[in-house]
C-alpha cells in the first residue's frame, strides 16, 4: 500500500498523513490555549505585585508626612503662644500621646506591609501551582499526540532487554525539525513479544566461528563453528550504524555471547566476548566477514519486527527539541511552533494538489493497483481553533487552512462564516 497526492502524484510519506494532521490540530490548541493562560497569569501577578508595592509605598508616604506634622505640631508653641517649647516638650502628657501616635502609625505601615507580603506569596504560590498543573496538562496533551499519530521517522534507535524473564521494548525516534521521541513500546500487546526472544524467530543458521576448541594433549585453543538459533536474545540495542547483542543458552543463565558490530563508510567491523568461556580468551575477538553478514541479517531482521512494535507506544519517556528537553524546560509551546513549521510545506502541497479547495485529500493505492481517496475538510481542522485568540490563532497561519489574516482582523470568524 502506497499514499498519492489528490492529483495522483507520489506522496512522500508511507502513511497516512492526514490522520496525523487531524489529531494534531486540537492538540496543538490546547497547548497553545494553556500557555497563553500561564502567561496571562504571570503577567497578571506582575501587576498585582506592582499595585501592592505602591499601596505600601503611598502608605509609607503619608507616615512620614504625619510623622513630620506630629514634630512641627510639637515645636509649634500654639495660637496665642500658650505653652512654650520647652513646656511642650517636658510635658508628660504630649509626650505619652506623641509616642502612642508615633507607634500605631507605625504599626500601621507594617501592617500593610505585612498584607502585601502575605498576598504576593499567597499569588506566588497559587500561580506556581497553576503552572505546574498547566504544565502537566501540556505534556498530557503532548504524549497523547506522540503516542496515537504517526510521524515521519528520519532515525530510529530500537531496544530490548530482558528482565525477570519478559521483554522490555524501547524506542528514541527521531523525525523533521530537531525533535527526538522516546518511547517505552507495549510488547505484550503482541503475542510474538509475549515471550523471550531467540535468535531463531529473527535468523536461522546462525553460525559464527565464536567457539573455542581447546586440544586435549597441547592445550591448543582454535576457534570453531558456534551455532546461536536456540540462543535467548537478553539484550538487543541498535540503530543505523551500532548492533549491541548480547544472548544467553537459558533465561536464568548469564550472558554467554556479547556482541557488538559497527557499520561504516568501509563496511561492517565488529568484535565479540565469551564470558562464560575462559578459553575464548585465547582466540581473536575480532569477526570475520562471513560472520558480519550473518549478523548484519540479524540486525537487519530485529530492525524491521520492531515495526509492529511502534503502534503501541505506552509511554513517552523523555522528548527534545534541538537538544533540549521539552517537558522539564517546558518548550510546549516551541515544540508546536517546530511541528507547525514542520507540517506546513507538506499541509500547502496536499492543498495544492486537491480536486476540492475546502478539503485536503490524499489517495490509498493498494498493491493490485486500485485507490481509494481520503479527505479531511478543512473548517474540520480551523473549528478547533476558534477559541484562541488572534494572536495566537495566528501561530497556525502556516499551514494555510483559512483565508482570514490575523494581522488584520481582530476577531477570527467563525468557521462557518462566510469566506
Amino acid at each position: 500500500m502506497s499514499f498519492l497526492f489528490g492529483d495522483s502524484s507520489k506522496f512522500p510519506l508511507d502513511f497516512n498523513f492526514l490522520s496525523t494532521l487531524e489529531k494534531f490540530m486540537p492538540c496543538a490548541t490546547k497547548v497553545v490555549m494553556l500557555e497563553a493562560e500561564s502567561e496571562v497569569g504571570t503577567s497578571a501577578a506582575v501587576v498585582h505585585g506592582r499595585e501592592r508595592a505602591e499601596a505600601v509605598e503611598a502608605v509609607q508616604s503619608l507616615h512620614d508626612r504625619v510623622m513630620r506634622s506630629l514634630d512641627g505640631a510639637l515645636a509649634d508653641p500654639g495660637p496665642g503662644g500658650t505653652m512654650s517649647l520647652a513646656q511642650t516638650e517636658s510635658h508628660p502628657a504630649a509626650i505619652a500621646y506623641a509616642k502612642k501616635v508615633r507607634e500605631l502609625t507605625a504599626q500601621l505601615v507594617d501592617e500593610e506591609r505585612d498584607s502585601a507580603k502575605a498576598a504576593n506569596e499567597a499569588e506566588a504560590l497559587q500561580g506556581k501551582n497553576d503552572r505546574e498543573r498547566r504544565a502537566n496538562d501540556v505534556k498530557k496533551e503532548i504524549e497523547t499526540f506522540l503516542k496515537t499519530a504517526e510521524l515521519e521517522m528520519l532515525t530510529a534507535r530500537v531496544s530490548f532487554s530482558l528482565v525477570e524473564g519478559r521483554n522490555e521494548t524501547n524506542a528514541v525516534l527521531r523525525t523533521q525539525g530537531g525533535i527526538v521521541m522516546g518511547f517505552s513500546l507495549g510488547c505484550q500487546k503482541v503475542a510474538a513479544w509475549n515471550a523471550p526472544r531467540k535468535v531463531s524467530d529473527f535468523a536461522t543458521n546462525v553460525d559464527l566461528m565464536v567457539g573455542a576448541k581447546k586440544s586435549f594433549f597441547k592445550g591448543v585453543v582454535t576457534p570453531e563453528a558456534m551455532r546461536l538459533d536456540d540462543f535467548i536474545i537478553s539484550r538487543a540495542d541498535l540503530n543505523a550504524e551500532v548492533l549491541l547483542l548480547s544472548l544467553r543458552k537459558k533465561i536464568t543463565d548469564k550472558d554467554s555471547c556479547v556482541f557488538k558490530v559497527r557499520r561504516t563508510e568501509r563496511g561492517l567491523a565488529g568484535e565479540f566476548e565469551r564470558p562464560d568461556d575462559p578459553n575464548a580468551k585465547s582466540i581473536p575477538s575480532g569477526l570475520g566477514p562471513e560472520d558480519l553478514d550473518k549478523l548484519d541479517k540479524l540486525w537487519r531482521a530485529i530492525r524491521a519486527r520492531f515495526d509492529e512494535l511502534f503502534p503501541h507506544k505506552e509511554a513517552v519517556t523523555h522528548l527534545e527539541l534541538d537538544g533540549r528537553d521539552v517537558l522539564k524546560e517546558r518548550l510546549g509551546l516551541a515544540l508546536i511552533n517546530r511541528f507547525v513549521a514542520t507540517f506546513a510545506p507538506l499541509v500547502n502541497e496536499i492543498a495544492m494538489k486537491s480536486p476540492n479547495r475546502e478539503e485536503l485529500s490524499l489517495k490509498i493505492e493498494t498493491a493490485d493497483g486500485r485507490r481509494q481517496e481520503i479527505y479531511l475538510k478543512k473548517d474540520s481542522l480551523t473549528k478547533n481553533l476558534e477559541p484562541l485568540a488572534a494572536k495566537d490563532r495566528n501561530l497556525f497561519a502556516p499551514l494555510g487552512l483559512e483565508s482570514w489574516v490575523p494581522s488584520l482582523t481582530m476577531r477570527p470568524p467563525s468557521v462557518n462564516s462566510p469566506s
